[in-house]
């Protein structure tokens, strides 16, 4: 049992681990997990909920935006610029999401922070 609960921890940390690492890279997707996991997709999306809280595109959208912020704070890279380097491929999509999670849109952050 003590064995069995050691591997779940492992194979959670391995999970986060790979996702920490892709984070950023346009076609990260739960087939790509689920692929790099032998995993289904549905029993990637219940570990990444178990772990984080939230659901895989809404993990991976709350990880991309929080570093859109950073950039957006401390470099002077163009918002579009930004948007590739937080891991999306439409600026206009981008720009909607930060808008929902932040409140206001790049352009507003960056002349608050």
């Amino acid at each position: 049992q003590e064995q069995k609960e050691q591997q779940l921890q492992n194979s959670a940390q391995t999970l986060m681990d790979y996702l920490t690492l892709h984070l950023y890279d346009e076609d990260l997707s739960l087939s790509k997990l689920s692929e790099a996991f032998q995993m289904s997709e549905s029993s990637i999306s219940r570990r990444i909920k178990q772990i984080t809280d939230y659901n895989f595109l809404d993990y991976v959208n709350r990880k991309r935006i929080e570093y859109a912020c950073s950039l957006l704070s401390e470099t002077d890279l163009s918002v579009n610029d930004i948007s590739k380097a937080s891991g999306y491929v439409n600026d206009i999509t981008f720009r909607r999401l930060f808008k929902k999670y932040m409140g206001v849109t790049p352009g507003e952050y960056r002349r608050q922070a």
